[in-house]
């Protein structure tokens, strides 16, 4: 896996429009196969809108469990992801209280970006609390 830049199916419709340019030259900008001063920008863009940078090797660090219908992997600091197999709509909670719910069907794109996402704020925990 090389380094990226993942953002959900909107904001790579934004950077789309906000560009003008074609889902290919934003696909290749955030997978950092063109490098050019617009790919440099749409890459800025994307982390702007939350886009999240993925180094070469990203593995999650969490459990998953699988309980009924439900997808759950924990991050720890109280960081769930949890994914509903029917559904396909997710959230994210720390402790009780919910930071981000999709409830559109997720995507792997959008899967991963969550992935990353809940990793990032489980390791913000830890460090805020160590």
């Amino acid at each position: 896996m090389r380094k990226s830049i993942k953002v959900t199916p909107e904001a790579r419709r934004t950077l789309e429009k906000s560009f003008g340019c074609s889902s290919q030259f934003v696909y290749n900008s955030l997978n950092y196969v063109k490098n050019g001063s617009a790919s440099r920008r749409i890459r800025q863009a994307a982390l702007d809108l939350g886009g999240i940078y993925t180094p070469s090797e990203f593995t999650p660090n969490c459990k998953i469990l699988f309980q009924g219908d439900k997808i759950i992997q924990d991050f720890g600091a109280s960081v769930v992801l949890s994914i509903d197999r029917e559904t396909g709509k997710a959230v994210i909670t720390v402790g009780d209280e919910i930071v981000r719910m999709e409830e559109e069907p997720v995507r792997m794109s959008t899967w991963n970006v969550l992935t990353q996402e809940a990793q990032k704020l489980a390791v913000q925990r830890i460090v805020n609390n160590a």
